[in-house]
């Protein structure tokens, strides 16, 4: 099975509605050990559900600006799958490319 962008598609709607955060961002915020900490599960699971909250992100616009900054910390390993609310899907795209290709079923990938 080729990975698309329709399956990981269907992986970053499922980990948003299934899966409850792996991270929860309040307010110390975004520092060196939290970055870390999200890049080693990235390595693991390629993909990771983030929780930010509201002491932190008073409104969209704060969630919105705290996802970029993520981003922009862990670099082009990572982009962002889908901010719903207060919750964020960050995924690394080579590295789930890659568990794709070795799994046949995607709610493997979830679930490891």
């Amino acid at each position: 099975m080729k990975p698309n962008r329709e399956v990981i598609k269907k992986i970053i709607r499922t980990v948003m509605t299934v899966e409850k955060p792996h991270i929860r961002i309040g307010k110390r915020g975004i520092h060196d050990k939290l970055v870390l900490h999200i890049r080693n599960i990235l390595q693991s699971r390629g993909i990771i559900k983030i929780r930010i909250l509201k002491n932190i992100a008073e409104n969209k616009e704060d969630v919105i600006r705290i996802s970029n900054e993520l981003k922009e910390k862990l670099g082009d390993f990572a982009k962002i799958g889908e901010i719903r609310g207060r919750s964020v899907v960050i995924y690394a795209p080579s590295i789930l490319r890659r568990k794709l290709n070795k799994e046949n079923d995607f709610q493997k990938i979830i679930r490891t």
